[in-house]
């Protein structure tokens, strides 16, 4: 029922954080967790509420993750923003892992009262008191080194008000950081698997949840599809989000863009992956996704570049910096072509979608032909449109790297910005309007 997989997630807990640096991924954790409890889910309230914390704690490990690349741009006198990462980020995931341990454990002694078993009542309190000793110790311990940027002044340099130099001392808080975590983090993790063994272990509690599931889950076929749909439509929506270019200090050539558009492309084709399930994938939307994401990367990394070694010099005055930014007007019409035809793909592939799911079934009471017609034609016309909208955005893209070129027009990436939020609002719109068509579609069979 997935218990192994929510063990080998749970590992990736154990190792200390030092600043945002996080050895072991958290959000890997997540994911293998949030994989190996979706069974589980459909058969406990309880364990979907714990399916629902790991879930945001994943959504908060990937903003934490992308937090990552702002940090070679924080300056000393910036760097109380690392005290407040630690904070802000420690404290949502000992709340989220928390709250979500104690459901597992909820949902676990609810499986085993109503279908059998004992494994899951023994050492459960063991556990969740250990729980929130480690990740409250891990938040401390977290934070401790940090709070030397609070002597930091806006100026750079440290203020000796108090007489004590907390820098001083920060090797210190991150040896015992580490150490400790490791300690308690070990001594938890022994802990929560030998419990969670014995409850893979236990046949009856096993049998019970598997029979409960092929009885009462398994059937709702319709409920299983609309997940799915649910899933690609999430993956596309970050996808398209990531297509939005924010930059440090606005100018295109010389800032950070934090959203990388070889994110999107990532985003696209894990999209189209998942969409295999429903209906038959186009092999030429995910060669276009990936020729996207190729041109994407390099076009990143060279602007990024060129923002942290050239700086606000024009790029006319050093030769290095012309060639750069020639390279990246011609990726980006490449990356720009090759975002358009993959939306213009997917397009196709959501009218099929629309196609095989948005449509009533026929029944001899009812004359649906003429409804179901109109749904197609409706929202093909919708996809077409916004999907073609990707290609006049590619084309603002390429003006503004060809207007930065010729150091005209600084203040074209907001239109830019204003165009490609705009139409994210109507592609938002139109998969939340085809899901809720979908669900309308069957809502007497989930």
């Amino acid at each position: 029922m997935g218990i192994r997989y929510i063990i080998i997630g749970l590992l990736f807990f154990i190792n200390p954080n030092i600043n945002i640096v996080d050895i072991l991924p958290d959000c890997i954790g997540a994911a293998f967790i949030l994989f190996g409890i979706t069974k589980l889910a459909d058969i406990s309230g309880d364990l979907s509420d714990a399916k629902q914390s790991f879930k945001r704690l994943l959504v908060t490990e990937l903003v934490k993750l992308a937090l990552l690349v702002t940090v070679p741009i924080i300056t000393d006198a910036e760097k109380t923003y690392f005290l407040i990462y630690v904070l802000v980020f420690g404290t949502l995931e000992a709340v989220f892992c928390i709250g979500g341990i104690g459901k597992l454990c909820d949902g676990l002694i609810y499986g085993a009262s109503r279908y059998g078993g004992s494994a899951p009542f023994a050492g459960e309190g063991d556990v969740r008191t250990m729980t929130v000793v480690f990740f409250i110790a891990k938040l401390a311990l977290t934070t401790l080194p940090e709070l030397q940027y609070l002597q930091i002044t806006e100026d750079g340099y440290e203020d000796g008000t108090f007489g004590i130099s907390l820098a001083n001392f920060q090797q210190l808080f991150i040896i015992a950081n580490v150490l400790l975590v490791l300690v308690i983090g070990i001594a938890w993790f022994a802990m929560i698997r030998r419990y969670l063994k014995r409850c893979a272990n236990d046949s009856e509690f096993i049998e019970g949840l598997e029979r409960n599931y092929l009885e009462e889950v398994a059937p709702k076929t319709a409920m299983f599809m609309q997940r799915r749909v649910m899933l690609v439509f999430t993956l596309l929506t970050c996808a398209a989000v990531f297509m939005i270019d924010i930059y440090f200090d606005g100018e295109l050539f010389h800032g950070l863009n934090i959203l990388p558009d070889f994110v999107s492309a990532g985003l696209l084709i894990a999209a189209l992956i998942c969409m295999k399930k429903l209906l038959q994938t186009d092999k030429t939307a995910l060669i276009c996704s990936a020729a996207y994401g190729v041109c994407a990367l390099p076009l990143w990394l060279i602007t990024t570049y060129s923002a942290f070694v050239f700086g606000y010099t024009s790029i006319y005055r050093i030769q290095a910096a012309y060639n750069i930014s020639l390279i990246s007007i011609v990726l980006t019409v490449l990356a720009s072509a090759a975002c358009a035809m993959a939306f213009w793909y997917i397009g196709g592939m959501l009218i099929e979608l629309v196609k095989a799911y948005a449509t009533m079934e026929e029944r001899a009471d009812l004359q649906l032909e003429d409804k179901n017609s109109y749904i197609i034609e409706h929202f093909t016309k919708r996809i077409r449109v916004i999907c073609s909208g990707v290609i006049f955005l590619g084309v603002l893209s390429i003006a503004e790297r060809i207007l930065v070129h010729l150091e005209l027009f600084g203040f074209f990436w907001l239109i830019n910005l204003a165009a490609t939020a705009i139409w994210l609002y109507f592609f938002i719109k139109l998969l939340g309007d085809i899901r809720d068509r979908i669900e309308y579609s069957h809502l007497f069979e989930a």
